[in-house]
């Protein structure tokens, strides 16, 4: 007799951003607390220190998230993703 398998549930692409993903602290940052980055919905997580608040950018590709993580300052280089609001929509979590 064969065992049922269960079928895995598709992920509602818009629910995706919301499901944050393991985020790595920013020592450097006196804006920025933690990032995280998740490649299969190319979506970036950024905690932000003075609220403790958390926002999903969406569309960001992974040369973007490797310029973010290699920039000299995380927060000059999120700048740049947040001035292209059409391009990466985000929302608070």
């Amino acid at each position: 007799m064969r065992k049922k398998e269960k079928k895995k549930k598709r992920q509602d692409p818009k629910s995706a951003s919301t499901e944050v993903h393991r985020m790595f602290g920013v020592e450097d940052s006196s804006i920025i607390e933690a990032i995280g980055y998740c490649y299969v919905t190319s979506v970036l997580h950024v905690r932000f220190k003075s609220t403790g608040v958390t926002y999903a950018y969406e569309n960001v590709t992974l040369l973007h998230w490797a310029q973010l993580c290699n920039h000299v300052s995380v927060g000059e280089a999120l700048s740049v993703i947040r001035k292209h609001k059409k391009q990466f929509p985000y929302q608070k979590l």
